[in-house]
């Protein structure tokens, strides 16, 4: 007899029919099924494998596998056990469904074909969403429903006998034959058991073609080896992930090269500018007077002043060079093929000369400057880094010396280089002497204005030179090893606060800190958190950690470093979201809870159509894949309501307060934890009061 068990993948809760009661030697509804019984019932020796079989299975690839079986009285037995899995209209898994037979007299006896076995299997994978087919020696002799849905056929026969190529245009996009892709991948399955790529289907009722992911894998069915092909549709996430790429590339105001794009393309030109012997240089260049227009006349102008800007320098360079936004008011340009240093100058005072012309937006003239800052390869530096920093100090001294002009680095703007490494000596000093102090944010839910977490973020009181601001120092601690113990005492300092507001019977939510890249990358994340929990009695599922897009790039990594985290109950969100080029897929890989939509695309909303589109792509894309959305830098009183509509959880910025310091924001949640909202403190500047302790 056959018998069959359902999992609810969402709450771990399990049914399954007589016969496995039978199978497994647990008298009839002799207590509740439970997926562990099912695991630890599994022979110790194949345990891992069964396991993996699981894991597949919820990743789409339907298992068929015999192993043994031990029963509660001690029976030994062989059993063949099939699953699939059901999954929503996001592709995430609801339900685990499978069958268990006992085989174990059949094995014994001498082996003989299973006429029934084919029939099966397809009775199990034909509810799952996602296009399955079966093939015999390369042609297609099963499918699904879901299948003649996503190629466009009417009946099974417009698929049966054709080989996995026909179902694509004739070249892939890589300009690879399909046939002979089909073929190799298809005969790499059958050698090794599974074979996965990406693969341009095509519909056979309108020719219409679209991106896919492919899986085969090797069964066994009927004492034939057949190959099964796992086709999904990833049209969607390719759309999205395009539009994710573009705009962590491109700044979304201008269209023009961000800072990660401008830096890429010049680390491309000094390659080139090596092998050709022919320098480039690069401008790097700053508005002046340009907060006096955001100021006066609202964010509005000033974006619109920057969109001309942009306009004016793309008209001034050559096809060949590229004009920048690194952020703010700061463009630059990359003067490749250098001739002579007289060129760039040439084309510097063009810049100074047409950016100082009025501009004329929405009848309104406007009237700004420019100071430029020049450096020149083999001259004065040979990375991206260098020059764009050398450019910097040599727009400064632009500055310094009545703006509106340009000056070229020379040596004396070291300077600035001999301040910046001062102030890396004060800083380990700094923490030694308890020079630093938290502030606090909240973090709200936009359906009800309930506080639904509150950010820790580290300030550095300087004796000298006031409160200083995390971008001042956070690239020194990264550069100078300091970052790992700096972070242990946000840490520490944010976890022992937050078990005094629980103390205290304040409702807070969770504290949230960011994670540095050394922190994550230096192996002792995990023991860190272990032992401050410890240390403060802060349960972990008050705490969530913050981590860069960036760092999720070697996502294989990530998921090592950071699922331990989950052990601990800590929460996990991805800060800076859409400001890198991670892929969404492998989201579904990582111990991620929560994305941070960076501000970036955030303030522009809602009346830039190209931010709405990105935002509402991400927000989509998260909640797909189950990720609560947290939108950053919420300033104006139009976003909250327009992000709760797209489906936004959470927001977080200068709309509800600025970063407080303990008192002023112990004062505020206090009110806010009685009546489960948090109003909109009056706005004013964050004063340097240090936090309390007891």
């Amino acid at each position: 007899m056959l018998g069959s068990w359902e999992w609810d993948v969402l709450d771990d809760r399990m049914r399954w029919s007589d016969e496995v009661y039978r199978i497994l030697g647990l008298p009839d509804r002799a207590g509740a099924p439970d997926s562990k019984v099912l695991l630890d019932a599994v022979h110790p020796d194949e345990r891992e494998s069964f396991q993996k079989a699981i894991d597949d299975a919820l990743e789409g690839m339907p298992c068929d596998m015999v192993h043994r079986l031990r029963s509660v009285d001690g029976c030994e037995k062989q059993v063949r056990h099939m699953a699939a899995a059901i999954f929503d209209e996001s592709g995430e898994p609801l339900r685990l469904i499978g069958t268990l037979e006992d085989i174990t007299a059949r094995e014994a006896a001498p082996a003989g074909p299973d006429p029934d076995q084919a029939a099966r299997y397809r009775a199990l994978f034909e509810e799952t969403p996602d296009a399955v087919l079966l093939l015999e020696r390369r042609r297609i002799v099963e499918c699904n429903r879901a299948a003649l849905r996503l190629f466009g056929c009417p009946s099974p026969d417009r698929l049966h006998g054709k080989g996995l190529g026909e179902l694509s245009p004739r070249d892939q996009l890589d300009g690879t034959d399909s046939i002979t892709l089909a073929n190799q991948r298809v005969q790499e399955a059958l050698e090794r058991g599974r074979s996965q790529f990406e693969w341009t289907g095509r519909r056979q009722d309108t020719g219409t073609e679209f991106p896919a992911e492919v899986v085969l894998s090797r069964l066994e069915i009927g004492g034939e080896q057949i190959v099964q092909a796992v086709v999904r549709d990833m049209t969607l996430f390719k759309e999205a992930e395009r539009k994710l790429i573009h705009e962590a590339h491109h700044d979304p105001l201008t269209e023009l090269p961000n800072r990660r794009q401008f830096e890429e393309l010049l680390n491309k030109a000094l390659s080139s500018a090596r092998r050709q012997g022919r320098p480039v240089a690069v401008i790097f260049l700053d508005l002046d007077g340009f907060k006096r227009v955001n100021d006066s006349l609202g964010h509005h102008w000033g974006d619109a002043l920057l969109q001309s800007v942009a306009e004016r320098l793309k008209q001034l360079v050559r096809v060949e060079d590229t004009v920048g936004r690194l952020g703010g008011d700061e463009f630059t340009i990359l003067v490749e093929h250098l001739e002579r240093t007289e060129d760039v100058a040439v084309l510097a005072e063009r810049v100074v000369a047409a950016l100082g012309e009025p501009h004329e937006i929405a009848g309104r003239i406007i009237r700004v400057s420019a100071s430029l800052g020049i450096s020149i390869s083999n001259r004065d530096g040979e990375t991206a880094k260098e020059l764009l920093g050398k450019a910097d100090a040599a727009m400064y001294r632009a500055k310094e010396e009545g703006r509106n002009m340009y000056r070229f680095y020379t040596e004396d703007l070291t300077h600035r280089a001999r301040e910046r490494e001062r102030l890396r000596h004060e800083l380990h000093h700094a923490i030694e002497n308890g020079q630093f102090v938290l502030q606090y944010q909240p973090q709200i839910e936009l359906a009800d204005g309930r506080l639904a977490g509150v950010e820790a973020l580290v300030r550095w009181d300087h004796a000298e030179r006031g409160l200083l601001s995390p971008h001042r120092f956070i690239p020194l601690a990264e550069e100078s090893g300091q970052i790992v113990r700096l972070g242990e005492w946000v840490l520490r300092s944010a976890c022992r606060q937050a078990k005094l507001w629980l103390d205290d019977g304040i409702e807070f939510g969770r504290v949230a800190i960011n994670l540095g890249s050394s922190q994550i990358e230096c192996g002792q994340l995990v023991e860190t958190v272990r032992k401050v929990l410890g240390e403060t009695g802060l349960p972990g599922d008050r705490l969530e950690l913050e981590v860069a897009e960036e760092i999720l790039g070697e996502w294989y990594q990530a998921r090592r470093r950071l699922h331990p985290l989950r052990e601990l109950g800590v929460r996990v969100a991805v800060d800076h979201y859409g400001t890198s080029c991670s892929s969404a897929l492998h989201f579904r890989e990582l111990p991620i809870d929560q994305i941070k939509i960076d501000k970036s695309f955030v303030r522009h909303l809602p009346d830039d159509d190209n931010a709405v589109a990105v935002v509402r792509a991400m927000i989509a894309m998260a909640r797909a894949l189950n990720l609560t959305v947290i939108a950053e830098g919420v300033e104006r009183d139009v976003q909250p309501p327009f992000l709760r509509r797209e489906g936004c959880h959470r927001g977080q910025g200068y709309y509800w307060g600025r970063p407080q310091t303990l008192p002023e924001f112990s004062r505020a949640i206090g009110p806010a934890a009685a009546s489960g909202s948090l109003h909109r403190p009056r706005k004013g500047a964050p004063s340097r009061s240090r936090p309390r302790t007891r």
